[in-house]
């Protein structure tokens, strides 16, 4: 059915798309008459209220090919919402003094194919959205990887979701689902203390998807899973100009992810991911092969790019696995499917080898040792905070 999407034509294919891509995307957004409630969880619809149940700040040990320490931080999407931070060493992972971390405000929305947690390129902020309370957060990241909370600023719609950090540092830019019909996009000008403000809105006016930086900060993109494109904005200080409205294929572009001059795509509701170009223009071109599918998934929504081998990862939140694709010989190809080990694998992060993963459906993490072609499990972390972990970060 999925193939025939392209070829509706006429004044109903519009809605016969639309109509068919809000069954398909239970994880992208609250959705009326979902077995996904509003935050995220199997409950039928039904949006949970008061404090989300706190369990022991635990780490894991677990052998990995990390040198020296690296620190991990995991959005929680809680009620209220709080930011779990880790310190990665070579013998695994170790609570940090303090974690969790109070935003100040209200987790648990979805929005699965944004990131919803992004650290500034020198390491000294981390920026988490709340994604039921209209806000968004900066964090000082002390000298022991602890967190200090600096700015808490409101904005223009509740779910606050997707995050990218400028490469050129000083600006931070986050997008927010507010209904169908409407996707703020706001930039926010970031000072060397972490204190945000923010500097310029925009609407996509559609569903947003997610939201990721060019490597050399110039170009913004921000994905829309109903609208059926990908938006390319070029970038000034803080300020960012729409260039071009590029259309997907499959039209349910969610998470994103690029690497030199390669945008990736995941897809909301069906299992394949897409591979592009981009030029100074903002033109999308897809590359031959693009969309490839993983025939044994279901439900494509955030990817990773693991530079060390050359391949997306892309999590399976239907299916509880991961899709991986390569770019051999100018083709995009489909190259492995593995099993995950928790319940809706969402964001992911890597340090050397190691691969984390939050588990959205069980308020945890697994990890896995990532090979060319291969993931391998070695731990399940659980987080100390009951929520719908969305976002991970680290470095």
């Amino acid at each position: 059915m999925k193939r025939c999407l392209p070829r509706l034509v006429g004044s109903i294919g519009f809605f016969l798309v639309s109509a068919f891509l809000l069954v398909l995307l239970p994880f992208a957004n609250p959705l009326i008459a979902s077995a996904y409630g509003p935050d995220g969880a199997g409950n039928g619809g039904a949006v949970s209220h008061g404090k989300s149940p706190t369990r022991p700040a635990v780490g894991a040990s677990f052998s990995t090919d990390v040198k020296g320490t690296h620190y991990i931080y995991v959005n929680n999407g809680s009620t209220p919402n709080s930011v779990s931070g880790y310190k990665l060493t070579k013998k695994g992972l170790t609570p940090l003094p303090g974690s969790p971390y109070a935003t100040g405000g209200t987790g648990g929305g979805s929005g699965y194919g944004g990131n919803q947690i992004a650290i500034s390129p020198d390491h000294k902020c981390v920026f988490a959205s709340d994604d039921g309370s209209g806000t968004f957060n900066s964090f000082l990241i002390n000298s022991d990887g602890s967190l200090t909370l600096v700015t808490h600023a409101t904005v223009e719609a509740a779910n606050v979701q997707g995050i990218a950090a400028s490469p050129k540092g000083g600006v931070v830019f986050v997008v927010m689902f507010n209904g169908y019909s409407s996707g703020p996009v706001d930039s926010f000008s970031v000072n060397s203390g972490c204190a945000m403000t923010e500097a310029q809105h925009a609407d996509i006016n559609n569903a947003m998807g997610s939201v990721v930086v060019s490597p050399d900060g110039t170009e913004l993109f921000v994905s829309s899973y109903i609208g059926g494109f990908i938006n390319t904005y070029s970038i000034s200080g803080t300020s960012f100009t729409l260039q071009h409205t590029n259309s997907a294929n499959p039209p349910s572009p969610g998470g994103l992810a690029v690497n030199g001059t390669t945008l990736f795509a995941g897809n909301a509701g069906p299992t394949e991911t897409d591979a592009y170009t981009y030029n100074s223009s903002g033109v999308l071109t897809a590359l031959p092969g693009s969309p490839a599918s993983d025939p044994q998934g279901s439900n494509s929504a955030q990817v990773w790019y693991d530079s060390k081998d050359n391949q997306l990862v892309c999590s399976e939140q239907n299916s509880n696995s991961f899709g991986l694709y390569a770019v051999k010989n100018g083709t995009y190809t489909f190259l492995a499917h593995f099993a995950g080990t928790g319940v809706e694998p969402t964001a992911m992060v890597q340090i050397g080898r190691t691969l984390i993963v939050t588990n959205d459906g069980s308020g945890s993490m697994s990890v896995y040792k990532i090979k060319p072609g291969k993931l391998i499990f070695k731990k399940m972390v659980p987080l100390p905070v009951a929520g719908s972990p969305n976002g991970i970060a680290g470095f």
